[in-house]
C-alpha cells in the first residue's frame, strides 16, 4: 500500500494510505482468516503498482512484472480483471497521440504473459461445465447473495452500506469527504485516475447481480487512497493534520 501512494502522488500519502487500511475491520479480520479476499485485495494493489511503474508501457521490466503480477492475481481470483479496468485504460489512453513499436510490444508481452499464466486454471471455464458456472455466480442471484431485490437504486447504494461496515463509519466520513474534495481537484492526474479507478468499478461491481459486501474488498485500496488524498489538499489541512497527530499518538 505504501509503495502504490508513494507512485500515485507522495511518500506522506503511502505512509498514511498503509497506517490507515491497517486499521480498516475489514483489512484487519480477513488478514487473520483463511480466504481468498485479503490475497485478492494484496494482488489488486500490487498490480496496480506494477502498472504505473511501467511508465505507459515503456519500461519493458515492470511490463512483465505487470504481466506475472495480473496473472497469478487471476489464478487467486478472477474478478482482479474488473478491478484493473479502469487503470489499465488510464495507462493507455495517457500517451494515446502517440504510442510507439516498443510501447506496443510491452503491452502484448504483458498481457500474453498474464494470459498463459491465467489459462493454467481458467481454460476450464471455456467448457459446458464453466460456462453453467459462470452464468450461475455472474449472470444471475444464486444463494450466496447477500443482496435481494431488483429495483437500480437498491443495487447501487448496496456496497455504500457494505463499505460503511467494513471500513467503520469514522474512516467512511473520511472517506466521503476525501471523495468530495477529490472531485474538486478532480482536473489533476493523480486525482482523476483515483477518483474513477473507485468510481467505474464500484459501478460495475452494481451492475452484477450476485452481491456480497466481501467482493468490493478489493477496492479498499482506492478508498483509503481517496480519504488520505482529498483530507491532504483541502482547505481543511491544518485540522487533518491536528487529527492525525492526536490519532498517532494514541
Amino acid at each position: 500500500m505504501y509503495l502504490l501512494g508513494r507512485e500515485i502522488h507522495s511518500p506522506k500519502v503511502g505512509i498514511l494510505s498503509a497506517y490507515f487500511i491497517s486499521f480498516y475491520p475489514a483489512i484487519f479480520g480477513l488478514s487473520r482468516q483463511y480466504g481468498i479476499d485479503f490475497p485478492l485485495t494484496s494482488a489488486v494493489i500490487l498490480t496496480t503498482f506494477f502498472l504505473l511503474k511501467t511508465d505507459n508501457f515503456k519500461n519493458r521490466k515492470f511490463s512483465i512484472l505487470f504481466g506475472f503480477s495480473l496473472g497469478f492475481g487471476t489464478l487467486i481470483k478472477i474478478q482482479l480483471i474488473f478491478f484493473m479496468i479502469w487503470p489499465f485504460l488510464f495507462v493507455i489512453l495517457k500517451d494515446k497521440k502517440y504510442i510507439s513499436r516498443e510501447i506496443l510490444l510491452n503491452i502484448i508481452i504483458s498481457l500474453n504473459i498474464a494470459l498463459l499464466i491465467s489459462l493454467l486454471w481458467w481454460s476450464q471455464l471455456f467448457s459446458r461445465d464453466g460456462l453453467v458456472i459462470f452464468h450461475e455466480h455472474i449472470l444471475t442471484q444464486n444463494v450466496t447473495s447477500q443482496f435481494v431485490g431488483n429495483n437500480f437504486l437498491s443495487r447501487l447504494t448496496f456496497y455504500l452500506k457494505g463499505i460503511c461496515l467494513n471500513i467503520s463509519p469514522l474512516f467512511t466520513v473520511m472517506f466521503l469527504l476525501g471523495l468530495f474534495f477529490c472531485f474538486r481537484a478532480i482536473k489533476k492526474e493523480n486525482f482523476k485516475f483515483i477518483v474513477f479507478w473507485f468510481l467505474i468499478t464500484y459501478f460495475i461491481f452494481s451492475l452484477i447481480i450476485t452481491k456480497h459486501r466481501r467482493y468490493l474488498f478489493p477496492l479498499l485500496g482506492s478508498i483509503v487512497l481517496i480519504s488520505v488524498f482529498g483530507l491532504l489538499d483541502s482547505p481543511l489541512k491544518k485540522i487533518v493534520k491536528k487529527f492525525l497527530f492526536y490519532l498517532f499518538s494514541f
